[in-house]
């Protein structure tokens, strides 16, 4: 609560003061919703295996409780009038996004803290979800506010809690509740939201691209939801999603082939008609990015710096359609990956793995 209230503070001195009291009334709410889920969980302080409490949260969860603080300061600019969050300063409108980035790279080191420290506990893992889920929904429904991104975005925001609530009602119901298998594209997916969001919270890409862009990360991420519904209410039973995730496997690379062709072939247009009107060094880039996604090395990385390439071309209002359509294919490749025939995707690995886990030898 003092650290809100030291923003406050700065908030009062460059905003009206009936906005800079609504950021905080928002932001103290949310953050009560913190501490009450960690009240909520502070009995399960003890490892997997053990039911011996830690003597304290440790490092871990108190960095998983700072993610936290950062969600309720993110929730307190839902709401305020867009022409307010600049608060008169260019920086002012680049705060949220960066915040929420920050919030996600430090996802990646309470777990990986945890891990290696060897300080994991069922708590630490109940924070991480909820905290995560926290932040998605308070980010989504800012990114909505900030005309950022489409309403329907909103699904992505609502899906976590949508879900659970499913899950309390069949239970209350007397109705089966099945277990999940853990599936490692729900953690790409997730982690790849989260990004997304913080990207489009930034003023840098025209929203109609970032709405272009919502389709590809969000419907795979509520498809995904929606599967886990019909396997834990028991309507899709195990053999039916051993052959669905086998159907999809075998198709994942061919779409991941047809995209680098699609990346191959948009290449060909821009520089037959664009580049010679770029800069050296844009170009110089472009050229390097599109070969390494079309040889599949490090190819969703690559993939990612071309959508960013990409995004801000298209952003141009002149921009002509072939820069879309390359957005499109570096979209699904960062989703899927490069697919067969790639020189090298390390990636793939680590995406598939949480964080601080070793790899088997």
């Amino acid at each position: 609560m003092l650290g809100q209230f030291a923003v406050f503070l700065y908030l009062v001195q460059v905003w009206p003061a009936r906005v800079a009291f609504q950021w905080l009334l928002q932001a103290s709410a949310v953050l009560s919703i913190v501490h009450l889920e960690l009240h909520r969980y502070l009995a399960q302080n003890h490892a997997p295996a053990s039911n011996d409490l830690f003597s304290s949260l440790g490092v871990a969860n108190n960095i998983t409780m700072a993610r936290g603080w950062g969600v309720s300061c993110i929730a307190g600019f839902a709401f305020l009038p867009d022409t307010t969050i600049r608060g008169g300063t260019e920086w002012m409108s680049y705060v949220p996004g960066l915040l929420y980035l920050v919030i996600g790279c430090t996802d990646l080191v309470d777990g990986l803290w945890a891990r290696y420290a060897g300080t994991e506990s069922v708590l630490g893992r109940r924070l991480d979800l909820e905290m995560d889920a926290l932040g998605v929904l308070a980010a989504s429904m800012l990114a909505v506010w900030m005309k950022r991104l489409p309403l329907f975005y909103l699904m992505v925001g609502a899906s976590y809690y949508l879900f659970r609530f499913g899950i309390w009602y069949r239970g209350l119901r007397g109705r089966i509740v099945l277990p999940l298998n853990d599936r490692p594209m729900a953690r790409v997916m997730a982690g790849l939201n989260m990004g997304f969001i913080g990207v489009a919270l930034l003023p840098i890409f025209a929203a109609r691209v970032l709405n272009w862009a919502a389709v590809f990360f969000s419907v795979p991420l509520l498809l995904g939801f929606l599967w886990d519904w019909l396997v834990v209410s028991g309507r899709m039973t195990t053999g039916c999603v051993d052959r669905l995730e086998s159907l999809i496997a075998k198709n994942t690379g061919a779409v991941a082939m047809l995209m680098r062709i699609v990346v191959l072939g948009c290449g060909a247009v821009v520089a037959g008609a664009h580049l010679p009107t770029l800069p050296a060094l844009e170009v110089l880039v472009g050229v390097s990015l599109s070969v390494m996604i079309v040889l599949g090395w490090l190819g969703r990385c690559a993939a990612l710096g071309a959508s960013c390439w990409l995004a801000q071309a298209a952003s141009s209002s002149d921009a002509p359609p072939v820069f879309l359509v390359a957005l499109s294919a570096t979209l699904v490749l960062i989703i899927l990956g490069t697919g067969p025939w790639s020189l090298w995707k390390p990636e793939d690995g680590y995406l598939s793995r949480r964080a601080g886990t070793r790899s088997t030898p």
